[in-house]
């Protein structure tokens, strides 16, 4: 998927929508005060601008490949906030940063390790939001012919992996990257009647267990990462 054209013209909002429900996840497992963050996968900066607004560290930027996006979020967004059209995984960030934001973008990565150790490598910690989306719902829809949610994502969204938790801590530990802590969220409601049956019951196995719940039905992962000091 072209994400300079093609993916924005898919979703016109640019998850302006999604971004308050992004900033509250992510912004509970900031435990410092980082004076300088880069946000990679910005889009079109709604999330930077309200983690800017929130933490005003002395130094914020934002990195997106889709110069339609930086130029929404140049117009709209705080001028303190440096915005910058670049495929992150092919220029050189020379910057050190205190944090890295990464909402929802890895999944769209072929080459989700090597987008790993290069956004660990500009930060002393980063905090990641990754749809789980490889799932027992999922896999049963799939099995009997109902849907084909993992199509559906690849074709709307350009999803290139589908995760659960248990690929996710491999990725992890593969790369030698320290987990720091996990937040589980359920799913939020679908466009979808049929998805919509998987948010209720997952709001409902929630209660008892978030990783169960996940594990049946999907939801959202938010971790707080750093190096394994070797």
């Amino acid at each position: 998927m072209n994400y300079s054209t093609e993916y924005w013209g898919k979703n016109p909002t640019f998850h302006r929508e999604d971004a308050p429900r992004k900033y509250s996840e992510i912004i509970s497992l900031v435990n410092y005060t980082p004076k300088s963050i880069i946000d990679i996968g910005c889009g079109a900066g709604f999330l930077t601008n309200m983690i800017y607004e929130s933490l005003k560290p002395l130094k914020m930027v934002g990195v997106d490949i889709s110069e339609e996006a930086i130029n929404v979020a140049t117009k709209f967004s705080n001028k303190n906030i440096k915005f910058v059209v670049g495929d992150f995984g092919r220029f050189e960030v020379k910057e050190k940063y205190d944090l890295g934001i990464v909402a929802d973008l890895i999944e769209h990565i072929e080459d989700d390790k090597d987008f790993l150790v290069k956004a660990m490598s500009l930060c002393d910690k980063l905090i990641i939001r990754i749809p789980l989306e490889r799932n027992g719902y999922n896999d049963l829809l799939k099995y009997i012919g109902l849907s084909d949610e993992y199509s559906s994502l690849e074709k709307r969204y350009g999803h290139i992996h589908h995760y659960n938790l248990k690929d996710l801590t491999k990725l992890f530990e593969s790369q030698k990257i320290k987990v720091e802590q996990i937040k589980i969220y359920p799913l939020g409601k679908r466009t979808k009647l049929i998805n919509n049956f998987a948010a209720f019951f997952s709001r409902i196995v929630g209660i008892f267990s978030m990783s169960v719940s996940a594990n049946l039905f999907g939801g959202f992962s938010v971790f707080r990462l750093s190096k394994i000091n070797e």
